[in-house]
C-alpha cells in the first residue's frame, strides 16, 4: 500500500512540474515577442533573454534592435559580424526571417543596399552538418536546386553561416577579411 502511495505522490510531484514548465514557457514567448515589437523600448529582462526573444514566428520581418546573444557557442557571432561591418562604415540592420533550409534562427542582414542571409546557430554540430548538405558549389541545399540571383558566397565562421548573393566586391572583400575565405570557390 504504501508503495502505491508513494508512486502516485512521484507522478502528481511531475505532472505538476509540468503543467508549470509549459505556462512558464508561453509566459516567457508572449514576455518576449511584446518586447521584439517594442524594438529599441525592450525591456532588460527581455534582452537578457537573447536568441529566444527573436526565433519565434512572430518575430518574421522584424527588425531586431540591440541583438544579444546570450547562448554562446564559439567566440564569433551574429554581434561580432554586425561589429565588423559597422566598423567599416556601413549602416548594418538585422531582419527577422522564417527557417529555411537549414536548422537556425535565419536573419536578413542589410548592409548598405546589399542583402545576407545570416544563419546563427546554437551548436556547431548541427552546422557542420547543415554545411555538408549543400553541394554543387552552393547551388543545391539539401537536394534542392537554388536559383540566385547571382553566384552565391558561403562563409563560416563561429556559429555563423552567411550566404552573399551579389556581386558586390567591396563587400566580398569584407567578407574575406571579416570571416575568412569561401566555403566553395
Amino acid at each position: 500500500m504504501k508503495k502505491k502511495a508513494i508512486i502516485g505522490l512521484l507522478s502528481l510531484t511531475m505532472m505538476t512540474g509540468v503543467f508549470v514548465s509549459c505556462s512558464t514557457t508561453e509566459k516567457v514567448g508572449d514576455d518576449t515577442k511584446n518586447a521584439v515589437e517594442k524594438g529599441t523600448d525592450m525591456t532588460k529582462d527581455a534582452l537578457e533573454k537573447g536568441k529566444e526573444m527573436i526565433t519565434g514566428d512572430d518575430t518574421e520581418g522584424k527588425v531586431v534592435e540591440n541583438y544579444t546573444d546570450n547562448t554562446k557557442v564559439s567566440d564569433y557571432n551574429l554581434e561580432n559580424f554586425k561589429s565588423d561591418m559597422e566598423s567599416e562604415g556601413y549602416d548594418v540592420k538585422i531582419i527577422s526571417k522564417s527557417k529555411d533550409f537549414f536548422d537556425a534562427p535565419k536573419f536578413e542582414v542589410e548592409i548598405g543596399t546589399n542583402k545576407l542571409s545570416v544563419y546563427d546557430y546554437e551548436d556547431m554540430t548541427t552546422l557542420e552538418k547543415d554545411i555538408s548538405a549543400i553541394t554543387e558549389n552552393g547551388y543545391v541545399v539539401s537536394g534542392t536546386k537554388l536559383n540566385w540571383d547571382k553566384e552565391p558566397h558561403y562563409y563560416k565562421k563561429g556559429e555563423l553561416l552567411v550566404i552573399y548573393d551579389g556581386d558586390d566586391t567591396e563587400i566580398i572583400n569584407y567578407l574575406d577579411k571579416f570571416l575568412g575565405s569561401e566555403l566553395y570557390k
